[in-house]
C-alpha cells in the first residue's frame, strides 16, 4: 500500500475501493483493510484526488477517517455491504459514540453522498447520525437493507438536519404506514427527487398521504 499510494502515477484517480481479501476470495487468507492502510492513504497525494472512497464497514477504519483532510475533496463514502458485519464476537463492535463520530466526520468533509446499506444499522444508530446540527452538503443517503423500523425512519425525516437531501433510499427498512405518514408530514418531500421504499409493508393508509405530499414536491423517480 505504501508503494502504491506514493509512487504510482494515478493522476486521474476518482474512485478508490479498499476491499478486504475475504470479499474477493472467501476461502482465501483473512487479510483486512486496517487503520494503518487508511493512515497511509491520508498521508499520500492520492487522498487529494479521490472523490469516492469505498471501505469495509469497519469502525476501527472509520475512527481513522476523523483525521482525513477536510480540503481533500472527498465527496462520497461507501462502506461495503460485505466485509465485517456488526458482530459482538468480532473486532468490529461499535462504541456508543461511533455513529455520531462518523456523522461529524462526514459533515466536516462536506460529503455529498453517504451509503450504508445492509449493515444491521438500527434506529438508535440512525438517531446518532442525526445528532449533528446540519448535513449542509449531503444530497444522497442510502440506508436500505437496515432494520430501521418507523422509529429509525423518523430520525431521517428532518429537513432541518438534511436541508439539501435529494436522493433517499429506505428500501427494506421495515417501514410501515406509521413511517410513511411521518415522511409525508416531515417536509422532506419538498426536496426529494428520488425515494425508494421497495420491500416495506406500506398499505393505502400510509401510501395515500405520502403520495399526496410527494406530488407537491420535485420527485421524479
Amino acid at each position: 500500500y505504501r508503494e502504491l499510494f506514493s509512487s504510482c502515477p494515478l493522476h486521474h484517480l476518482h474512485t478508490l475501493e479498499l476491499w478486504d481479501s475475504a470479499d474477493i476470495d472467501p476461502d482465501g487468507p483473512r487479510d483486512r483493510t486496517t487503520p494503518d492502510v487508511v493512515r497511509l492513504l491520508m498521508q499520500s497525494p492520492i487522498s487529494r484526488q479521490v472523490r469516492v472512497l469505498r471501505l469495509p464497514f469497519d469502525f476501527e477504519v472509520f475512527r481513522e477517517l476523523a483525521a482525513y483532510p477536510a480540503d481533500a475533496g472527498l465527496q462520497e463514502l461507501c462502506p461495503s455491504s460485505s466485509g465485517h458485519p456488526l458482530d459482538p464476537l468480532s473486532h468490529n463492535v461499535a462504541a456508543p459514540d461511533d455513529y455520531q463520530r462518523l456523522a461529524e466526520t462526514a459533515v466536516r468533509l462536506a460529503l455529498r453522498r453517504l451509503s450504508i446499506s445492509r449493515q444491521r444499522v438500527a434506529a438508535p444508530d440512525v438517531l446518532a447520525l442525526t445528532r449533528v446540527r446540519r448535513w449542509d452538503h449531503l444530497t444522497h443517503l442510502r440506508l436500505d437493507g437496515n432494520p430501521l423500523a418507523d422509529h429509525g425512519v423518523a430520525g431521517v425525516c428532518r429537513p432541518v438536519v438534511f436541508p439539501r437531501l435529494r436522493h433517499l433510499n429506505l428500501a427494506r427498512t421495515q417501514l410501515t404506514d406509521v413511517g410513511a405518514v411521518l415522511l409525508a408530514r416531515s417536509g422532506l418531500t419538498q426536496t426529494l427527487r428520488f425515494l425508494d421504499l421497495t420491500g416495506n409493508t406500506v398499505t393505502g393508509h400510509g401510501a395515500v398521504p405520502l403520495a399526496a405530499a410527494l406530488a407537491e414536491g420535485p420527485l421524479t423517480e
